[in-house]
């Protein structure tokens, strides 16, 4: 009689595991794929984390060039983030080194800006120009937005390390947000709101003007003091 108790004690143990792991691959086959961090076609990116830092993601009002955006998700990292915009013509990184340290490159652009007379950048490394790869690059260095000179460019094309960034989602590192758009990606200083609005069809630059933030032209340099 003992003997069988303890068998059905084993068979009932066993029955019950056996149920448990049917349950847990149920859930994780049923796991939607963006909940996984699976990549999902770029006219529905996914939601999950583009960053390698410690993230937040708070409805914020940014300040845009064309006033104040409210976007629907701002997340901040603390360490070097890279994401490709959802046509994939734009890959950016921020918090390059240091925070307020941002780029962002993009192909086949149909704009080009001169570099200034001294500029000692190594052939087709100007980046206002056709530079290296055939992409043309912009910078937030030293508090301001410009074209430098620049080596490998980033590759475009949507990974782990580069995930896409939804419209009207941003990434901050405290000192610059980066806004992905529809227009393009612009990335801008949080204090005074410097910063550039890159796309294939132009190069956009707000300048900080007596306190007050205006269009530059697309120069070397265009918020030199």
């Amino acid at each position: 009689m003992m003997q069988q108790r303890r068998r059905g004690t084993r068979r009932t143990r066993a029955v019950t595991i056996a149920g448990l792991a049917m349950l847990v691959a149920t859930a994780v086959v049923g796991c939607d794929p963006a909940d996984r961090g699976a990549p999902l076609p770029d006219s529905t990116p996914p939601a999950g984390n583009p960053t390698s830092g410690s993230v937040v993601a708070t409805p914020e009002s940014v300040t845009g060039f064309e006033g104040q955006q409210q976007v629907a998700d701002l997340r901040t990292v603390t360490e070097e983030t890279y994401f490709t915009s959802p046509s994939g013509r734009i890959v950016c990184g921020i918090n390059l080194g240091e925070a307020g340290v941002a780029r962002c490159d993009v192909r086949e652009a149909d704009w080009t800006i001169a570099a200034p007379a001294g500029k000692n950048c190594d052939p087709g490394e100007w980046t206002g120009g056709v530079g290296p790869g055939g992409s043309r690059m912009l910078f937030i260095l030293d508090r301001r937005p410009m074209p430098n000179c620049a080596g490998d460019p980033l590759d475009p094309i949507p990974t782990g390390d580069r995930p896409v960034l939804p419209y009207g989602h941003a990434v901050t590192d405290g000192v610059v947000t980066c806004v992905s758009e529809e227009r393009g990606v612009r990335c801008q200083l949080n204090d005074d709101g410097q910063g550039f609005r890159i796309s294939y069809q132009a190069a956009e630059f707000l300048c900080a003007v007596g306190g007050i933030l205006m269009p530059a032209a697309p120069t070397a340099d265009p918020c030199a003091a």
